[in-house]
């Protein structure tokens, strides 16, 4: 705390420089308000009432309002977009048009602008991004866009260590690269290590198709022990997603993925099971809420769909259906009730020909809060493995604290 002295210095201080500040814009009104000599004319100061009389006049500021202000916002209600002027050092143009909304023609919408800008801010290839509408109102149908581009670093390496809730401490590397044999391929590649175990993933990403779909493939090798089930499996696969909508809190999210997988699981008193499966999954993701990160008001519902055949020859089939919902309701000015469901099932013989990730546990944070992470399944060999049904549903309130700046809260389930 400053004392006497400190602060009557400052106080002296401030009165000095309120002085000076007070001084100068004197001294500058004085100045302006002088007459001034121009080619043997002299000329009255701007503050002399002459050179303000045209601003007296009705007629003037009507000319301003209409030729300026209302032609302006006329041209952004009625213009066309009309082409997107380019200049890029690592990429094609053709990029960023994959991921452009506006066609030749268009009308202009300001909506569609923002998230034009925000979905190439989160791509890979770019770090800044800036998007605007160059408005002439003497030609409201010719008005291109104009982007302002920083382009990013082609390669990264990260490292990550953190606790989840589920798995516990983990250490994460990641390894991504925008461009992939001199194309814009997204090249994704990590790996992880936490208490239930492990994998290692790769996947190369396509750059979104006119339509918005956008195709990748991908690899992964896992090795887990969770509930002394222990699972090694490696796979492959293609998979096609497209994104409906905006990129906000209402839009549908599908995607379709080929995949074939080779699994070995154990429990400590069954021997070992081998599983060549080759598969269809089909997933249908609608959002419909208030917010993407903290939902208060609306839904999200999922359904999910799986084709898949197993053994050396494939002569062995199974059929999985799986469907979720979570309803979110407002509870005062910040709290939430959330109501959850899930269902889901599996027309098959026997759980053995089913690969694990296709069985239903559940338990852990994001589904049946209390119980270790899959902790609820089939007692079997010594071990808790999947099941060939599940039902779940939950009720769970969130009051949000007061204290710590409103970022922590109590969840009663």
């Amino acid at each position: 705390v400053p004392g006497p002295k400190a602060r009557r210095a400052s106080l002296i201080s401030s009165i000095i420089a309120g002085v000076l500040i007070i001084l100068g814009l004197g001294w500058m009104a004085w100045t302006l308000a002088q007459p001034k000599e121009s080619g043997g004319i002299t000329l009255p100061g701007y503050f002399d009432p002459s050179r303000w009389d045209i601003f007296a006049d009705p007629e003037v500021w009507s000319r301003i309002l209409t030729a300026g202000v209302w032609s302006t916002l006329s041209a952004a209600l009625t213009a066309s977009v009309f082409a997107i002027a380019l200049g890029l050092e690592r990429y094609d143009p053709t990029l960023v048009q994959r991921y452009n909304p506006f066609k030749v023609g268009d009308r202009f919408d300001r909506a569609k602008m923002i998230e034009f800008q925000q979905v190439l801010e989160e791509t890979p290839y770019f770090s800044s991004v800036l998007v605007s509408l160059q408005l002439d109102p003497a030609h409201p149908d010719n008005a291109p866009l104009r982007l302002v581009l920083r382009e990013s670093r082609t390669k990264r390496f990260s490292v990550g260590v953190g606790v989840a809730t589920n798995t516990g401490a983990h250490l994460e590397l990641a390894y991504r690269q925008s461009l992939t044999f001199g194309y814009p391929y997204a090249l994704h590649t990590g790996a992880r290590i936490d208490q239930t175990g492990g994998f290692g993933y790769v996947d190369l990403l396509l750059p979104p198709k006119p339509n918005g779909a956008r195709d990748s493939i991908g690899a992964l090798v896992e090795d887990s022990d969770i509930e002394d089930l222990r699972v090694k499996r490696w796979s492959v696969d293609a998979a096609r997603a497209r994104l409906r909508g905006t990129r906000g809190a209402r839009h549908i999210e599908t995607k379709l993925v080929f995949n074939f997988e080779h699994e070995e699981r154990k429990t400590p008193l069954d021997p070992v099971i081998e599983l060549d499966t080759l598969s269809t999954t089909y997933t249908w993701i609608r959002r419909d809420v208030d917010d993407i990160i903290h939902p208060r008001r609306g839904n999200v519902i999922e359904l999910e769909g799986t084709v898949g055949a197993i053994g050396a020859a494939l002569d062995e089939a199974f059929v999985r259906g799986y469907g979720r919902i979570a309803q979110y309701f407002p509870i005062g000015p910040r709290d939430v009730l959330l109501v959850r469901g899930e269902l889901g099932a599996v027309e098959a013989d026997t759980a053995n020909v089913v690969p694990t990730r296709f069985l239903f546990r559940t338990g852990g944070a994001t589904t049946v809060r209390g119980y270790d992470y899959e902790s609820l399944g089939v007692s079997q060999g010594g071990a808790i493995v999947g099941g060939r049904a599940l039902a779940v549903a939950s009720v769970e309130y969130v009051h949000w604290l007061q204290r710590w700046g409103g970022n922590f809260g109590i969840a009663g389930f």
